[in-house]
């Protein structure tokens, strides 16, 4: 029966100095700060431990299962929400088993001091601001700061001609739906270069009810019949197709001594009085307003036959002074939604 005490009361000196331990880490980790006396930690720990050693001896004589001690339930607290944190220093616990060996208790292998943890290999974030990127210099600040600013590229008539011939984007937007090229001769298609555009001028046909194809057919003929020379860009018929005879980039025989700088427009008609009727005037004013955009032309600069030669043509435009300007200024709106539309 003594060696049975004897046993359980060795036992239980081992228990304590493992809650002496655990409870001296819960004191240094909640109650002592860095900078105070460590002692005060170390005599609060045994103090506690002393406790939980007489309170487990008085219930081994008692032959009862002891009851759980509140100061134990805390320290298990603070073991479970201090995990992987160091309570008490290598030494401290080297301290205390020796003290348990000294007794002539063995000391069990869970209360071997525990590895210390490697530092930890994570560069602690810099609390200094991060240095700002550097924005690029935008082209206005650039200049202010005497750096050149782009030049933009001049708008080139030539260019342009050029373009109407080789670039097919030239013609995007375009109300041109049927191109029917006069054949090259001396009477209707010269094949003369058209070195610049200075205005559009817009005629009609003179011939009630013909179609844009009769018009067209009829230049056609001129390189046979040889009676005269005349021709035009495009025409426009009672449907409001347009048609193309000539390239813009080559010269027509419409407007006399300003064919060398002007784009030709013929204007089918139903009646006599030349008036254009609500299909032909509409084409003619998208028609219109697309060369306006390509050449950079100013509606103002849309003339009419008379305004060049004299001649009574258009002549119901110019019979009618205020129908005219309220043509140009439909043009002009057009041009405007046109521009409007277009990419910054």
């Amino acid at each position: 029966m003594d060696k049975k005490k004897t046993t359980l009361i060795t036992v239980i000196s081992i228990l304590s100095i493992f809650a002496l331990i655990i409870l001296g880490g819960l004191v240094y980790y909640t109650q002592i700060s860095p900078g105070e006396n460590a002692a005060y930690a170390k005599e609060a720990a045994l103090k506690a431990a002393a406790a939980i050693m007489a309170e487990r001896q008085s219930s081994m004589f008692e032959k009862t299962e002891p009851a759980a001690s509140p100061v134990a339930e805390q320290a298990e607290a603070t073991v479970e929400t201090a995990a992987g944190e160091e309570t008490l220093s290598s030494e401290e616990i080297r301290t205390a088993e020796d003290t348990a060996v000294s007794s002539g208790a063995p000391v069990p292998a869970e209360t071997a001091a525990p590895a210390e943890e490697p530092a930890s290999t994570e560069t602690p974030a810099s609390t200094e601001a991060p240095a700002p990127t550097e924005t690029p210099a935008s082209a206005e600040t650039q200049s202010s700061a005497g750096m050149p600013s782009p030049t933009p590229t001049p708008f080139d008539v030539k260019v342009q001609l050029q373009r109407s011939r080789n670039d097919g984007s030239f013609w995007e937007g375009c109300p041109v739906r049927d191109i029917e090229l006069l054949t090259p001769n001396e009477y209707s298609r010269p094949q003369t270069a058209l070195e610049t555009v200075n205005n559009l001028v817009i005629h009609y046909v003179g011939n009630a009810g013909s179609s844009a194809m009769d018009n067209r057919n009829y230049f056609e003929s001129l390189k046979d019949s040889r009676e005269r020379s005349a021709s035009s860009h495009f025409v426009i018929g009672l449907d409001g197709e347009i048609v193309q005879c000539i390239p813009l980039s080559e010269m027509a025989y419409a407007t006399k001594e300003r064919n060398k700088d002007t784009i030709s427009i013929e204007c089918c008609h139903p009646g006599a009085d030349g008036q254009f009727n609500e299909y032909t005037y509409w084409s003619l004013v998208e028609l219109s307003a697309w060369l306006c955009r390509q050449f950079q032309l100013d509606p103002q600069q849309i003339l009419r036959h008379y305004d060049v030669t004299g001649k009574l043509c258009p002549l119901y435009y110019v019979e009618h002074p205020d129908a005219w300007q309220e043509l140009k200024d439909a043009i002009e709106r057009r041009l405007g939604e046109i521009q409007g539309a277009d990419p910054a």
